[in-house]
């Protein structure tokens, strides 16, 4: 779902799918992102209820693309294919 790192630099959150909420990003405050990872000095520089928003689209993506692919597992095991 999501990691949690406090470090000595800064806070870093690695979530899901920061490329699809780009609209919260904007209005999250003073941060830097990578690949997966939303890096937070303090927080106090950032805005929490869009913090909390990003972790549950992250969860839900996670959450959604989980059971897709167990769907897709089961149904090929349903018809006797393997993988």
């Amino acid at each position: 779902m999501i990691g949690f790192s406090p470090r000595k630099q800064n806070i870093t959150l690695y979530l899901g799918g920061l490329e699809k909420n780009a609209g919260l990003m904007s209005e999250l405050g003073t941060h830097a992102c990578g690949k997966g990872c939303l890096y937070i000095k303090r927080l106090s520089d950032i805005r929490l209820p869009v913090l909390k928003k990003l972790v549950q689209a992250s969860v839900q993506q996670k959450t959604k693309s989980g059971a897709a692919s167990k769907s897709k597992k089961s149904g090929a095991m349903a018809s006797g294919k393997s993988r």
